[in-house]
């Protein structure tokens, strides 16, 4: 027996048990085909009481957007029926057939599309899976896409911090500053406060009354917040400034006699012990040992940048291909194509400046534990005892 022509087309149909293909209508000019589908249900049941019923009230129409067929994209024209709900006590009177495994109801698409619209969306984006699905067949555009993944379930509540970190973060640098706390224990931030004062600190901290660690640094405005908001936690100088407090002052020891340290010597390796018994045996001298290379520095790294951006743009290389390949900001490239001969870092203008001051921090603490707190007056008295040098290095230890 020859099979008909539409019982393909019906093999391809997402709901066949609900289902009857009456006709199909092909467009070449589109690659468009429409499937005139019809309800085969004798029996619905009502969304809200769930009592079945045989009345019908009348047909309407309905169009979905189906998954193309190979380059032809498919819509479904489905007549479908409305029925009486014959339970007198449900309030709802006349209901439209539902067909879950077809789409759900609104909806002007089938299930398996907005599935697939739903996968692409999680799995590229918007924009980039809307540009994948008008590839495979689908006009939709990035809001479609977006739109089709479906709400997320919320995750559940973290466990009230126990161990937070507080520190300052720029909003915009030199200007406006915010306060950053971290929970230490997930390594994960949990808050971010619109400024650095002790005030708002201290009125996050008594919102989260379990928090028993705080770290921080040797900021006196953090210290005041914690201790208004969590008198009861223990205030820990956090790892990052313990050794940032100790680097930065070895590396001004190091800058104001590095003269000295370039003139010393190493000390030369002891040498090896002979092993018993083959002191006497070879009279040839032992093999000089060849100190080892010592690591570049910075100043030698710089020189070869410097060189290496030079060289690049010789070749014909642009400013944007030369940071690529160096790894650096264009800014940085047009600054060192701006000079003609390598030039080191200048040092500070007010080292002198300092030293000089370095004889007159006793009485300048005893200034501040008076009560003097202001860098100009604080400059005027030191003036008064003989300091030579100018505001700048006074105000600094205020500051």
């Amino acid at each position: 027996m020859r099979p008909d022509i539409m019982d393909f087309p019906s093999l391809l149909l997402p709901a066949q048990s609900e289902l009857q293909l009456e006709s199909l209508t092909f467009d070449p000019a589109s690659d468009h085909i429409t499937l005139h589908l019809v309800s085969t249900q004798t029996t619905a049941q009502c969304p809200v009481c769930r009592h079945p019923t045989q009345r019908v009230h009348s047909h309407y129409q309905r169009t979905l957007k189906d998954l193309p067929w190979a380059n032809c994209q498919i819509t479904l024209h489905l007549h479908l029926q409305k029925f009486f709900c014959v339970n007198a006590a449900c309030h709802r009177q006349i209901f439209v057939e539902r067909l879950p495994d077809l789409t759900v109801p609104w909806a002007r698409r089938t299930n398996r599309l907005a599935t697939q619209l739903s996968q692409i969306g999680l799995a590229l984006g918007g924009s980039a899976g809307a540009r994948l699905c008008h590839k495979l067949g689908y006009s939709v555009c990035r809001n479609t896409v977006l739109n089709a993944i479906p709400p997320f379930t919320p995750l559940p509540e973290p466990p009230p911090p126990k161990t937070v970190g507080v520190d300052d973060f720029a909003f915009k640098k030199s200007l406006s500053y915010g306060t950053i706390i971290v929970d230490i224990d997930r390594h994960r931030p949990i808050a971010l406060l619109e400024d650095e004062h002790a005030d708002t600190l201290a009125d996050w901290l008594k919102q989260h009354p379990d928090i028993e660690t705080l770290a921080r640094d040797r900021s006196n405005t953090y210290r005041q917040g914690m201790n208004q908001g969590a008198p009861q936690a223990i205030q820990v100088a956090d790892r990052f400034h313990l050794l940032q407090n100790l680097a930065n002052p070895l590396q001004a020891v190091f800058l104001d006699n590095s003269n000295e340290i370039m003139l010393m010597k190493p000390p030369e390796p002891p040498d090896p012990p002979e092993p018993p018994g083959q002191a006497d045996s070879s009279d040839s001298p032992p093999e000089p040992v060849s100190p080892p290379n010592p690591a570049p520095s910075s100043t030698h790294k710089r020189q070869a940048r410097f060189q290496k951006v030079w060289e690049l743009r010789r070749k014909g290389c642009t400013i944007l291909q030369i940071a690529e390949q160096m790894g650096i900001g264009e800014k940085t490239v047009r600054r060192l194509l701006q000079q003609e001969e390598f030039s080191d870092r200048q040092r500070r203008s007010d080292r002198g400046q300092i030293r000089r001051l370095k004889p007159f921090l006793g009485q300048l603490q005893e200034l501040w534990d008076a009560g003097i707190h202001e860098a100009r007056p604080l400059f005027r008295k030191l003036q008064q005892l003989g300091y030579p040098g100018s505001q700048t290095p006074p105000a600094k230890p205020v500051a």
